[in-house]
């Protein structure tokens, strides 16, 4: 494959320590009206359990349900229970039971309830799971009244009619709005609400692998209906639905205690106004679409939806192994990024490449496929994945590099949201980069990004004199006469250049001590850095001193078949914009080499270091790209 990549433009990505988590905060439906525990201990039920409540004026209801079910999503025999949640006998919802044993806090939209005393029942909805253990610890009422000023969101919120299937995959998990105010001001008069739908999964449209890669994610995620309003969010005037092909159409169907009902009529869940099946799903509306980042952010701020997307994948994914197979959810690096067209005629598109701390390939989240690139002709916010390696962790990503498609227009990143992945749990961590700026790529141009500690910051490299003093120590009277710590003539020195073995240099098979050493005046604008020196390959043990004081050296492995480099932490005895000694003493050990492979520098990121990037634009030259 011919290298088109002919443009690199390096930075630091310094993220917070893998295994924290994304700190997002959603706008909710706030506080209600107000609220009532129905049961706060542990039940055991087998055919139902209920319990009464009484609202003094009609409003609509939120019942939060936590409760546990002897079923395991990830077990294609048993992976959960329906059950039916009803009113005064009303069927408002059903509930199918994907966080297993997990005790979850379910939440069902009881809808509009008249004012006066009820009876909350949740009744299993199918006979034949009579055997499956049931067990609520905690029931609680949310109760919205006419003036709360979400009620409107609730009152408007579709009721979903699903496929049959639904009781085991493509569940409706989530449900979110997007409020529509006039003059895009908030608080203003509300015009419009947009509600969409996470689900588990799709049964159909788009594969595993275009879902991961293309969109980040094993859900689907889809606007369902969309209300436009007028007399402050109280009245309807005209509403629309997503249906078949991602049309969109009027809404001319039915409506349940003034709520709209639409059937899930596709295997890629789309909708229909007219109702087939009998299986219904009632969420309230507990979300926010996020107003930065994609709608994916919406499963880092409900992480509990990672949790049972991941389930349903290996359920799903166990035996298949082709075309549409994709890994464990855990065994992949997500990233949140935003770019647009700089040409608004051509439609643009790009990937992510990683490199992984000794790993000698790159991983590209379009999996090298044209048909994974994400592209688009407006400016975009998206998810991909990055296939992480089974004997990696994430802390092991040295690199992140951004890629405009080959194939599409030039491209203009203008920023990366988070980098996440996750843990044993299913749960998300994360690094939080909080990189934005401008980076314009032409077609097959790349801009790197290195992940490093806790700020933002260009790599920075110093590449030392090429020519170093040294000298043969074979009586090993370096040591005892502080060669590395004192003053001596060291313009009585031969010079060799380090990176090249002194066997090469003149020194044939000598193979005991040989010493180095070398000045350099460091710039103030590297105060505030590490500077990390960096030495490619040492044949022999190694010793270093910086400013007459010695300084540890770590042996630090690189990919397969490549030597291991030597790195040592001189910031602490840097002195800027004067002299800098630095000695290194090697010891061949019966190898006549000495420092013998390159690169012999100062950088900030060492890693910048060892692959020789710039940290101005780059051209790469033709020849094979790796990966």
């Amino acid at each position: 494959m011919k290298n088109s990549l002919k443009f690199i433009l390096a930075f630091v990505l310094c993220y917070g320590f893998f295994g924290t988590t994304l700190d997002v905060r959603a706008q909710t439906l706030g506080k209600p009206s107000w609220s009532k525990k129905l049961s706060t201990r542990t039940v055991f039920f087998r055919e139902g359990w209920s319990r009464e409540f009484a609202l003094k004026k009609p409003a609509h209801v939120v019942a939060m349900l936590q409760l546990s079910a002897d079923t395991n999503w990830e077990d294609a025999a048993r992976p959960a229970a329906l059950l039916s949640i009803a009113v005064d006998g009303r069927l408002c919802s059903h509930l199918v039971t994907y966080a297993g044993k997990e005790y979850h806090p379910y939440e069902v939209h009881l809808g509009l309830v008249p004012e006066g005393l009820h009876t909350l029942e949740i009744l299993r909805a199918d006979t034949t799971e009579a055997k499956i253990e049931m067990r609520i610890v905690n029931v609680q009422i949310e109760v919205y009244e006419s003036e709360h000023p979400f009620y409107p969101v609730l009152a408007h919120a579709p009721v979903l009619f699903g496929r049959k299937e639904m009781r085991t995959s493509d569940v409706p998990l989530l449900l979110a709005y997007d409020l529509h105010w006039e003059g895009n001001v908030a608080g203003s008069r509300l015009q419009a609400i947009e509600y969409t739908m996470v689900f588990s999964n799709e049964a159909g449209g788009t594969l595993p692998p275009g879902l991961l890669h293309r969109w980040g994610r094993y859900t689907d995620i889809e606007w369902v209906y969309r209300v436009e309003l007028a007399a402050e969010g109280r009245k309807r005037t005209h509403a629309y639905f997503q249906g078949k092909e991602h049309a969109t159409f009027p809404f001319r169907g039915g409506f349940e205690n003034d709520q709209p009902t639409l059937q899930v009529a596709t295997l890629n869940n789309m909708f229909s106004d007219t109702l087939t099946t009998k299986l219904r799903f009632s969420l309230p509306p507990s979300l926010e679409i996020p107003t930065e980042g994609p709608r994916e952010r919406l499963m880092l701020e409900a992480p509990w939806l990672w949790q049972v997307s991941a389930a349903e994948a290996r359920r799903e994914q166990r035996g298949v192994s082709d075309s549409t197979a994709i890994s464990d959810l855990r065994n992949y690096v997500f990233v949140e990024f935003a770019a647009q067209p700089l040409d608004t005629m051509r439609e643009c598109g790009g990937y992510f490449v990683v490199k992984y701390r000794n790993h000698p390939l790159e991983y590209a989240s379009s999996l090298w496929s044209p048909k994974l690139v994400i592209r688009s002709k407006q400016p975009f916010v998206r998810q991909t994945a990055i296939p992480l390696l089974s004997d990696t962790k994430p802390e092991d990503l040295v690199r992140l590099d951004f890629v405009a498609d080959e194939r599409g227009g030039p491209i203009v990143l203008t920023e990366i949201l988070s980098l996440f992945s996750l843990d044993e749990q299913d749960t998300p961590r994360n690094w939080q980069p909080g990189w934005r700026g401008r980076v314009e790529l032409q077609p097959g141009e790349r801009t790197r990004f290195y992940v490093e500690g806790f700020q933002m910051k260009r790599a920075k490299i110093m590449r030392l004199a090429e020519d170093w003093f040294f000298k043969p120590d074979p009586w090993l009277q370096g040591s005892a006469e502080k060669w590395g710590e004192g003053e001596i003539h060291e313009a009585l020195w031969p010079k060799v250049r380090a990176g090249s073995s002194w066997a090469e240099q003149g020194y044939g098979s000598y193979a005991g001590v040989a010493w180095y050493r070398n000045h350099f005046k460091p710039e103030v604008s590297w105060r505030g850095e590490k500077m990390w020196l960096v030495l490619g390959e040492v044949e022999g043990e190694c010793e270093v001193w910086i400013n007459n004081k010695s300084v540890s050296v770590a042996t630090q492995p690189r990919g397969e078949n490549e030597s291991p480099y030597r790195m040592a932490d001189l910031t602490p005895n840097i002195q800027f914009n004067r002299d800098n000694l630095l000695v290194i003493r090697v010891n061949g050990n019966g190898q006549s080499g000495g420092i013998v492979g390159r690169p012999v520098g100062i950088s900030n990121v060492p890693e910048a270091l060892l692959l020789e990037t710039q940290v101005y634009p780059q051209k790469l030259s033709g020849g094979n790209a790796s990966k």
